[in-house]
């Protein structure tokens, strides 16, 4: 998840993140093109992800079809490891 942070963000980055419940995961989506559909969206893929490998990402960005793909050379935490690159590219969406 921070194998590309520095050791100061890595260990801040313990205390201030927690599990994600695991039932968000398993809950069935009630999606809709009317809702859903009508949101503009956009990925950013983070091609040194351990947590998330290119092959589950891709698959993600072309099963829900995307505005724009972006690419980081990250981990799977971009906001502590090249967080000025990742504010260019949201403010540019």
């Amino acid at each position: 998840m921070y194998h590309d942070c520095d050791d100061d963000i890595t260990e801040l980055a313990k205390v201030l993140l927690s599990h994600e419940p695991f039932v968000s995961g398993i809950t069935p989506l009630q999606l809709t093109e009317e809702r859903f559909g009508s949101i503009p969206r956009y990925y950013i893929e983070c091609t040194e992800d351990r947590a998330v490998t290119s092959f589950i990402q891709r698959k993600m960005y072309t099963e829900t079809p995307c505005e724009k793909v972006y690419s980081m050379a990250t981990s799977h935490s971009p906001f502590f490891s090249k967080p000025k690159e990742l504010v260019d590219i949201l403010c540019s969406i």
